[in-house]
């Protein structure tokens, strides 16, 4: 059974991932809100004429993980497969210049994934869930 699916909305949706992967492109005053940034880097997905914007949701052990990218997607992964977790205070210090370690989407991800058996699981679906995408040919 598939785990995952693409759904569209009419406005531009962030995850609990996004701030950490996509960095705003400012032309505005660096004082502007991030979510209100005209580029992003890497870019998140186009808009799909007729169907909006996408998001994936991806489903383990009942929690429905949301992804606005694949580049969210491969940095989930990338936290997710090792062994020991890091701390959110580290992985805010590299991204930001203000400690926000509550707002880190590893400090909201559901407990009962985090050990290091469910993690496994949870990286295996992720990493089948991008083949099936490409193999499909959706770009996201």
């Amino acid at each position: 059974m598939k785990k995952w699916q693409i759904i569209y909305h009419p406005q531009r949706r962030f995850s609990p991932v996004s701030w950490w992967v996509h960095k705003a492109v400012h032309e505005t005053p660096l004082t502007s809100e991030w979510r209100d940034a005209d580029q992003y880097a890497p870019a998140f997905p186009p808009c799909v004429f007729g169907e909006g914007f996408p998001c994936l949701l991806v489903t383990v052990d009942g929690f429905a993980l949301e992804f606005a990218s694949s580049y969210e997607v491969r940095h989930c992964i990338e936290i997710l497969q090792q062994k020991h977790l890091p701390a959110t205070k580290n992985l805010v210090c590299e991204n930001s210049t203000t400690y926000q370690g509550f707002n880190h989407w590893l400090a909201i991800y559901p407990a009962s994934l985090k050990s290091w058996k469910q993690r496994q699981r949870t990286v295996k679906i992720l990493t089948k869930t991008l083949m099936e995408l490409a193999q499909a040919g959706i770009h996201f």
